[in-house]
């Protein structure tokens, strides 16, 4: 018997051969709505953890990339070492351009873009309060009066810097958007594609940090809001209430804070029971376990 399942074995040519959850109408579902979306979007697939929404995503991946669809993946947990989750996007991105790009010359083009994203990225990446600031309103440092003066403008400078940093934030977010807007258009508009948007999927976001998830949804909302991007978040709605909750308080309204950021909830049908425990059975060899054993009582 296994105690744990290795993943669903997705045929590149036929990726919904071990489809046992018959989700394969649902991905033409999604796909009939995203086609006729002309703006950004951002949608969430909800179900419950083990329901199989990584599997889900995967053979649908598989299917996009055997139509020459663009497409990118993100997994939010195996990034959530980044102190900031727009490093690991722009990162993404740019790993994964030879999923996005169809031709050489697209390719080619998408570099640059990629480049200058890079660069004015760079700027808008938190930065934290300068070292001596932060140990000493922490309290771990008893400022003798000697130096409370130059303490004094030490936060005054860091508060000037700070409102500058405002100001150059909302310039540097426009251009950040305008880049990757170029590149968008670029990677749609290539041959065979007829203007398909780019689905950008975030899988495993429920099981993040959570300030690290909302940071997530927040550069989403704020920095890729692009015409021909649509995000795909696979996620246990009712985890991530948890996540909010922990870091809000236990009377914030999580429907109503996540329609900041998701513009449609779809939820993943729940699997027939009798199908789904037949086939968590076979998966875990329990079957064959069971047979191997004398006595009847065991074998019941």
């Amino acid at each position: 018997m296994k105690i744990k399942l290795s993943e669903i074995e997705i045929p590149e040519s036929n990726p919904f051969l071990n489809d046992s959850l018959e989700r394969k109408e649902n991905v033409s579902v999604l796909m009939q709505l995203i086609s006729t979306l002309t703006g950004p979007f951002v949608m969430a697939i909800n179900s419950e953890w083990g329901t199989g929404k990584t599997t889900f995503l995967l053979m649908w991946m598989q299917q996009l990339k055997n139509q020459n669809r663009p497409f990118l993946y993100f997994n939010a947990w195996e990034n959530d070492f980044s102190e900031d989750p727009l490093v690991s996007l722009i990162g993404e991105i740019e790993s994964q351009l030879s999923t996005l790009c169809i031709n050489e010359g697209i390719k080619s083009k998408s570099k640059k873009h990629i480049k200058k994203i890079k660069k004015i990225g760079s700027s808008l990446i938190k930065k934290g309060l300068p070292v001596a600031v932060r140990i000493a309103t922490s309290g771990l440092l008893d400022i003798e009066k000697a130096y409370e003066e130059e303490f004094s403008k030490l936060t005054e400078i860091y508060a000037k810097d700070s409102i500058e940093n405002y100001e150059n934030s909302k310039s540097s977010i426009s251009i950040f958007k305008s880049r990757l807007s170029d590149l968008v258009k670029d990677v749609i508009s290539s041959e065979n594609n007829n203007n398909f948007p780019i689905i950008f999927f975030i899988d495993e976001l429920d099981r993040c940090r959570p300030n690290y998830a909302l940071e997530l949804l927040e550069k989403i909302k704020h920095l890729f809001n692009i015409e021909g991007l649509v995000f795909i978040l696979a996620i246990d709605k009712d985890q991530v209430g948890n996540s909010i909750k922990s870091l809000y308080g236990q009377g914030m309204n999580i429907d109503g804070y996540l329609r900041r950021f998701i513009d449609l909830d779809y939820r993943l049908p729940q699997p027939k029971k009798k199908v789904y425990c037949s086939t968590l059975v076979d998966r875990f060899g329990i079957e064959d376990v069971m047979e191997k054993r004398t006595t009847h009582d065991a074998q019941y």
